[in-house]
């Protein structure tokens, strides 16, 4: 049976607890070992059930134009505007 998110996201958890110890210890690629392991299992825990990608984040909404440069453009066109008669 397959770890559940928070099965997984604990034994991340644990694993980098003892890469932190290891390093402590200077056990460095002991410590760069689990620290590997423990972002696959951080990895897996935060991809989707169906391991289809997720999708991306939308995009802020904000206006193409500043509204003050819109303001500037409507004026400027007023005035050409009242040039014209």
């Amino acid at each position: 049976m397959p770890m559940t998110q928070q099965q997984l996201r604990r034994q991340a958890e644990r694993l980098l607890a003892l890469a932190l110890q290891a390093r402590e210890r200077g056990e460095m690629e002991l410590a760069d070992q689990l620290t590997v392991r423990a972002m696959g299992y951080f990895e897996e825990a935060n991809s989707p059930a169906d391991g289809s990608e997720p999708p991306p984040p939308p995009l802020p909404s904000t206006p193409a134009v500043p509204q003050q440069q819109q303001q500037q453009q409507q004026h400027i066109k007023s005035e050409d505007d009242g040039e014209n008669e």
